[in-house]
């Protein structure tokens, strides 16, 4: 029931398949009882932006990136616009959407943090939740000054800041 999520990364491919070749080779399958890992699961942290990611999602490109940065940052911008139009209008439905919006394109140019800000405001509007959503809604603000903040010296190089 491993699933791997749109933007494929090396890393995870690999790792999938490291994890399932030993039993894709052992021959006798009725010999395995469980599929449960032997060692517990790493605990990933959210970084604000996770710029190694970003770099294997576009291939390198730095030019690319830049391209794509200022993309998001524009629908990033007016997502939140449109988040606090519908949430004061106690509109779910929609916040659901923005907030699905929020996680997906902010995951796919690894923003971690903003990725899961997202998250939880898809949650809570499932929930109708006003509370929970005003509270994600909030924490945006300060979450997207981070993200800008990250990824400036990146877009103003021209996505050839130097860091490898």
């Amino acid at each position: 029931n491993d699933i791997l999520v749109k933007p494929f990364k090396r890393a995870m491919v690999k790792s999938m398949l490291e994890k399932w070749s030993t039993v894709m080779a052992i021959p006798r399958m009725k010999e395995i009882t469980t599929l449960i890992p032997v060692h517990e699961p790493v605990v990933k942290t959210r970084q604000i932006w996770n710029r190694a990611d970003f770099l294997d999602t576009v291939g390198g490109s730095g030019e690319f990136g830049v391209k794509l940065l200022e993309d998001y940052l524009t629908q990033l911008d007016g997502l939140y616009n449109d988040l606090c139009k519908n949430s004061a209008d106690f509109n779910f439905a929609e916040v659901k959407k923005i907030g699905h919006t929020i996680k997906g394109s902010s995951g796919s140019i690894s923003a971690e943090e903003l990725s899961e800000l997202g998250k939880n405001i898809e949650f809570a509007a499932g929930y109708t939740d006003m509370t929970a959503i005003l509270k994600n809604q909030k924490e945006l603000v300060p979450a997207m000054e981070r993200f800008k903040s990250t990824v400036a010296e990146f877009m103003r190089s021209g996505g050839n800041d130097g860091l490898a």
